[in-house]
């Protein structure tokens, strides 16, 4: 499993089962994104949006894409969500033209904050990290209040 797998089981473990049995569908994903231009952790943001990466059998979809085979989805999005950033000038509003509205029309579902948010915390996750994360460090004992055990 790749680091976008890792991140994403961290940031959604009840995803992490999927990923592991699936690690085809985040490496399909970040190549698509690394082949059309498109930011891998803002594609993983929006096919986790859309489908759940394809973990619900019964749509048969993997980023959202109809008409489109489960296996080329990722590569659809990535290459509709690409063209869509030109015509717009920006990631959000390229999102704004893959949910089926307008560049600069409202969002009233709050998808691409949504998308967004995600894809930070994707971002984030992903990247390789110098030093333990702040929970992981130890904490200082606290003396009890009440003296020596009981």
């Amino acid at each position: 499993m790749g680091a976008r797998g890792r991140a994403l089981s961290l940031l959604l473990p009840s995803l992490a089962p999927w990923v592991r049995s699936h690690p085809e569908i985040p490496q399909a994903i970040v190549q698509a994104a690394e082949t059309h231009g498109v930011p891998a952790h803002i594609l993983m943001a929006v096919c986790f949006t859309e489908s759940r990466l394809g973990a619900d059998m019964r749509t048969q979809l993997t980023c959202g894409v109809y008409r489109t085979p489960r296996d080329r989805q990722a590569d659809a999005a990535a290459h509709a969500i690409a063209r869509w950033n030109v015509r717009c000038g920006s990631w959000r509003r390229a999102l704004r033209m893959f949910r089926g509205s307008l560049c600069s029309s409202p969002d009233p579902h709050g998808y691409v904050p949504r998308v967004m948010a995600l894809a930070e915390r994707l971002r984030q996750a992903a990247q390789p990290r110098s030093d333990a994360h702040p929970r992981q460090r130890a904490r200082p004992r606290r003396e009890s209040h009440h003296g020596a055990r009981r």
